[in-house]
């Protein structure tokens, strides 16, 4: 479970890199593969909750046989507080456990008057052994964040952790 957490949060990094330009994130999912190679495939469609959508399928077939595979598209969180605020949302799976994680990334835009904040990742859905908690989860996230080299300064410049 904690190499699909360093998976996710490479990818997680790799989006944030992704929109630093301003936009939405073309849904992306990475799988990694028998031979420990990794893949990246954009699900690009003109409507983009039809990416989305295709990413879905796409994560449940698990495509090449894939180890694990981690879908992430742009979308919102909502709190019990009623805020709702930009999101990179990811949905992965370790396919021979049937380990499960889903998480939002909140953020502010690019185009926010303040520019682009990262906040703090949260758990939407948590699916692994006993022995895996939320805060091993937690530190392998961010490990697979520092993993991209070109991301990774991106996510520390903008990290804001008040959210």
């Amino acid at each position: 479970m904690l190499e699909l957490c360093r998976f996710s949060g490479f990818l997680a990094a790799h989006g944030f890199w992704s929109i630093t330009d301003g936009g939405p994130l073309i849904p992306i999912v990475a799988l990694e593969l028998p031979d420990g190679s990794q893949q990246m495939r954009r699900m690009a469609s003109e409507d983009l909750r039809q990416a989305v959508e295709m990413g879905q399928a796409h994560l449940e077939s698990q495509p090449d046989d894939a180890r694990m595979a981690v879908l992430i598209y742009d979308g919102y969180v909502t709190f019990e507080d009623g805020r709702r605020l930009d999101a990179l949302l990811l949905d992965g799976r370790e396919y021979a456990s049937d380990w499960r994680l889903k998480m939002a990334v909140p953020y502010r835009p690019v185009e926010h008057e303040e520019g682009l904040a990262i906040h703090r990742p949260k758990f939407l859905d948590f699916r692994a052994d006993e022995d895996t908690s939320p805060e091993d989860a937690g530190r392998a996230f961010f490990e697979g964040v520092d993993r991209h080299a070109e991301a990774a300064p991106v996510w520390n410049q903008h990290l804001d952790e008040s959210v």
